[in-house]
């Protein structure tokens, strides 16, 4: 497979996701900058949707590197994806907003693969040419650090969605801590670009062996790769979440996932793994977060490995 990126537009906004996924794959020894063939996969060379707020949480607006997202602004995103995609060959188109169903409406195109950061397995039934893309750590860890893991589950975050007030009734104070705010007075302050976080959220990872990953106002999460990068075990908590670059990985071996209604009861159901198999799993996740996740380097090189399985059939 080669890679190419096409129709730049300096007009278009930029976010710090997409200038650092530019570079990146720039440098893999996939991208082609001589002509284009019938194996050339195409990409934007602009950004189709804005990233959200990678690596500024909380602070939208410093999250692009070129111009703004408005209301003026998704037009232009609408028009440059159909210019984009009306170019002959095969596609992939990103989508890392979560209010847009990109799969969904790039089901009947099939020189177009789209990659979705909110992907859900009812779209992916829908169109088996879509890739589920991971909303990158804002505060990440080392996997490979050695520390004592007094804590046996845990979440500190936002109430943004109904499973968090289950995860609340089972914090006990002990072994069980499960924070749960009702509004983001930390969220301004967490700038990955500046190494500023949340220290009692860094805290709270190094301690704990299991660290919950429930959804918020969408399925996807950025805690999936944030508890990773500090070597805890993931316990995923969304209905329907197809987890990301699912071709390329087993996340049976590195991560559990319980239904939503099944909260209530998940503290005793963690107890049951035996210690062979967390030790395992803890050596799993340090090894597939570096591989795939702890740079955009890797990040990109799995999405490319992810085209090529979608390409094969």
């Amino acid at each position: 497979m080669k890679a190419a990126f096409v129709l730049r537009d300096d007009t278009m906004p930029r976010t710090h996701f997409y200038q650092e996924l530019l570079q990146a794959a720039i440098r893999n020894g996939r991208f082609s900058e001589g002509p284009l063939d019938a194996g050339t996969v195409l990409f934007p060379a602009e950004e189709p949707s804005p990233s959200l707020n990678w690596p500024r949480f909380g602070n939208f607006p410093a999250a692009f590197v070129r111009g703004s997202y408005s209301a003026t602004e998704l037009a232009k995103y609408s028009s440059y994806t159909a210019r984009f995609c009306s170019i002959p060959g095969t596609k992939c188109v990103f989508n890392m907003s979560p209010g847009t169903e990109l799969s969904l409406l790039m089901k009947d195109r099939p020189d177009v693969i789209a990659t979705e950061l909110n992907l859900l397995w009812q779209h992916r039934l829908c169109n088996a040419r879509s890739i589920s893309m991971p909303a990158l750590a804002i505060t990440p860890g080392d996997p490979h650090a050695d520390q004592p893991r007094d804590v046996f589950a845990s979440f500190r975050g936002f109430r943004s969605h109904p499973c968090r007030d289950s995860l609340r009734a089972l914090h006990n104070g002990r072994d069980v801590i499960c924070d749960v705010f009702e509004n983001r007075p930390y969220a301004a302050g967490i700038d990955r670009s500046k190494d500023s976080y949340d220290q009692a959220y860094v805290d709270l990872l190094r301690r704990s062996l299991f660290a919950f990953v429930p959804r918020g106002d969408c399925n996807f999460s950025y805690r999936l790769l944030e508890v990773m990068s500090f070597g805890c075990i993931p316990v995923v908590l969304s209905d329907g979440w197809v987890l990301p670059f699912d071709h390329v990985i087993d996340w049976s071996e590195i991560s559990l996932e319980f239904p939503e209604a099944e909260i209530p009861s998940v503290i005793h159901r963690l107890r049951t793994v035996s210690p062979r198999r967390v030790a395992a799993m803890q050596a799993a996740i340090r090894e597939v977060y570096t591989q795939r996740f702890a740079s955009m380097a890797a990040v990109t090189e799995s999405l490319f490995q992810e085209i090529e399985h979608v390409m094969a059939g």
